[in-house]
């Protein structure tokens, strides 16, 4: 998923463009699977996390790189450091969530909608 959202960054001119970007690709990659084998990160941190070390460690550096990914796109959309860092945490939060109502309705609009708004409130912060 880093990966993929790394070159995402690279491929796209602001944060609002990579939420966006990132969330049709998620919703993409959802609906070619029925909706029923996406969301991988999230189902084995909730149920192994708490009793495995591993898992726990390998979650906190998915995470970290997803969270480093887009708070440097932030701070070149011109957030200062601390700010892009927090918004960072908010958009990799909503888009999780949105990951999680995506599976659930069997439709991608939570996750599309999810990556318009934040965008927006991005575009409008700057």
């Amino acid at each position: 998923m880093a990966t993929t959202l790394a070159k995402l960054a690279d491929e796209t001119g602001s944060t609002g463009e990579l939420l966006r970007g990132h969330a049709r690709l998620l919703a993409g990659w959802m609906q070619q699977s029925g909706v029923s084998r996406r969301c991988p990160i999230t189902t084995v941190l909730l149920e192994l996390a708490p009793k495995d070390r591993g898992v726990a460690d390998a979650g906190r550096k998915a995470y970290a790189a997803r969270l480093a990914i887009m708070k440097d796109k932030l701070v070149e959309d011109g957030f200062a450091a601390s700010r892009a860092e927090r918004l960072a945490i908010l958009c990799v939060a909503a888009l999780q969530g949105a990951l999680i109502q995506t599976r659930v309705e069997r439709s991608g609009r939570a996750l599309e909608t999810a990556a318009d708004e934040l965008a927006r409130m991005l575009e409008a912060s700057l």
